[in-house]
């Protein structure tokens, strides 16, 4: 009989507990304040999370009042945890520190595996046979490579 009511009662709790509060935001840069997309909101302890859009901003509804610990993150960005208390007044705004991985240097390295083999005899017209026949035209210069005709 004592387990039917503490039963009873958990119930009535459950059920009076009113789970319709909303929170909206929005995240942003700590430095420049633009807005960053795809931030996730996870709220600890529950299971609900959000990201946000491409402006940065972010709701979530059917949350009970009491206080939540968020953790705030986002790929370029510190993660930060933050304490909210609902219901809450207004829209939260979050500052992120955006970082920009810098790298030290970059090695490349690599071989060529292919050695490359002339099958066709190779002629090359000098600079010392240019400079001789400076007078000349072209046509004449490649008169001098055999297998080179000319009209």
């Amino acid at each position: 009989m004592r387990l039917f009511f503490l039963y009873l009662f958990i119930g009535f709790q459950a059920i009076s507990q009113n789970c319709s509060e909303i929170l909206q935001g929005s995240v942003v840069d700590f430095h420049d304040g633009t807005n960053l997309a795809g931030a996730t909101i996870v709220f600890a302890g529950i299971e609900k999370f959000v990201q946000t859009d491409l402006d940065g901003y972010f709701s979530v509804d059917n949350l009970c009042p009491g206080t939540y610990n968020l953790q705030v993150s986002h790929p370029e960005c510190d993660t930060k945890s933050i304490r909210v208390t609902i219901p809450h007044s207004g829209k939260i705004l979050i500052k992120l520190e955006h970082h920009l991985e810098e790298l030290d240097k970059v090695t490349v390295k690599g071989s060529a595996g292919i050695d490359y083999v002339v099958s066709q005899q190779e002629n090359r017209i000098t600079s010392e046979q240019i400079e001789n026949l400076s007078y000349a035209s072209l046509g004449d210069a490649l008169k001098l490579l055999s297998g080179v005709s000319s009209l």
